[in-house]
């Protein structure tokens, strides 16, 4: 019998996700929080990069002359390009990213810890600093450019009211619940990302269209004979 199509949903958002349950099995090994949240990351990363590939996918910053050298901030995982210009420092999977070349970025957190809408909005509330915009059409603002991703809620977990706003508005996914010692993909949530991952890819493709580099604000470079080339 054909599986119905809900069905068949929620089976690709729990297999997106498989990997992300292994950071319950981490949990045998260690309950260093930086080390769970350093693998649930990395998890979410290596999903992210299968979705939008040929695009790089790193964690490190986002660059532009405003914010250099003292208030750069870090980003878990930054989608980029190496047009107009490649990444300035780019090693494993760790980049300093001119703005120019930033697609998108997504903050991480491996659970709804206490505290994590916080810093997750105020992440998110740089888009508009750390993100080129661009338009498709006159006026028409292309989506796909920030999104929180909280990987996990355990049952002993809340929701508090600014995480809950933040995935009302679709800035921020869940992709697990525990529920009754197993975990649950929140499908909806997964295909949201799925669809973000999407439009970002679209992003990438107009503003290869879009940009370059501004040499016109560089000085005039004086000749032997004193003229400007």
């Amino acid at each position: 019998m054909p599986i119905k199509p809900q069905k068949w949903l929620e089976m690709l958002a729990e297999d997106l996700v498989r990997d992300i349950t292994s950071n319950h099995s981490l949990r045998r090994y260690t309950t260093n929080a930086d080390l769970l949240g350093a693998w649930a990351e990395a998890c979410v990363r290596n999903l992210i990069a299968r979705m939008v590939h040929p695009l790089r996918v790193s964690r490190g910053a986002i660059v532009y002359e405003g914010i250099c050298p003292d208030e750069v901030p870090e980003l878990d995982a930054i989608v980029w390009t190496a047009a107009p210009v490649p990444a300035v420092f780019d090693l494993g999977d760790f980049a300093i990213v001119p703005r120019g070349s930033a697609v998108a970025f997504l903050e991480v957190k491996r659970s709804a810890y206490t505290g994590v809408s916080d810093r997750m909005r105020k992440t998110l509330n740089g888009t508009e600093c750390l993100i080129t915009h661009c338009e498709q059409e006159k006026g028409t603002r292309l989506d796909g450019e920030a999104l929180g991703v909280v990987c996990m809620k355990r049952e002993d977990q809340k929701l508090d009211r600014t995480l809950q706003r933040l995935m009302d508005d679709q800035k921020a996914v869940l992709l697990l619940e525990e529920k009754n010692g197993s975990w649950r993909a929140m499908a909806r949530d997964v295909l949201r990302l799925v669809n973000f991952l999407a439009a970002v890819r679209v992003r990438a493709f107009v503003l290869a269209s879009q940009l370059g580099v501004n040499t016109e604000i560089l000085a005039p470079v004086l000749g032997s004979d004193g003229t400007a080339s």
